[in-house]
């Protein structure tokens, strides 16, 4: 197995912490509410048009890299699709809306979350869009499924890890199944 530069593997460590935390709080209220918070839909929304707007901005770079490709523009835009779905068809409860509901929903959270994510990332670390062991890439895209399938886990068994006080501390709804703890 071939070793990585300590630049590379610095850039990597970053984006697999710094990515992981968002990744695990949107499945963690998935696994426990069964649904994807607007809270976090807005912030990605707000985040992937900011990155967009600044890859506009910048364009190319001296040394002629485009900063963001044809596709991270693509995938960008799946959040504000889903704004303006939201905006376009809120009374309205139709089949094909609510499909479309759905799959904006889940492009956003499956597609522009990380690609947001890692396009920050890149910003915060520019080694990281030099990375060239597919090791790290393939190990990159483990770790987020593992933080979405940990977050869904911990989600739909929050009963195992905390209680209805903890979340009424917090000021959130309390799960169907969170454990009263004796109260």
């Amino acid at each position: 197995m071939p070793k990585v530069s300590s630049s590379e593997a610095a850039a990597f460590l970053l984006c697999a912490v710094i990515t992981s935390a968002p990744i695990f709080l949107i499945s963690f209220n998935l696994g426990a509410y069964g649904d994807v918070f607007y809270e976090h839909l807005f912030a990605l929304w707000a985040a992937s048009i900011a990155a967009l707007l600044a890859s506009w901005t910048v364009g190319t770079t001296q040394q002629g890299e485009v900063y963001n490709p044809w596709y991270g523009t693509i995938l960008l835009l799946i959040p504000s699709l889903w704004m303006l779905d939201e905006v376009l068809f809120q009374n309205s409860s139709h089949a094909i809306r609510d499909a479309a509901k759905w799959t904006l929903t889940t492009a956003s959270v499956f597609l522009a979350l990380p690609y947001t994510l890692y396009f920050v990332a890149t910003a915060i670390a520019p080694d990281l869009q030099r990375l060239k062991t597919i090791r790290l890439k393939a190990a990159l895209g483990t770790i987020w499924l593992v933080m979405f399938g940990s977050g869904l886990i911990v989600g739909s068994n929050n009963d195992w890890f905390m209680t209805c006080q903890d979340f009424r501390i917090s000021g959130s709804a309390l799960p169907e199944n969170c454990w009263s703890g004796g109260e």
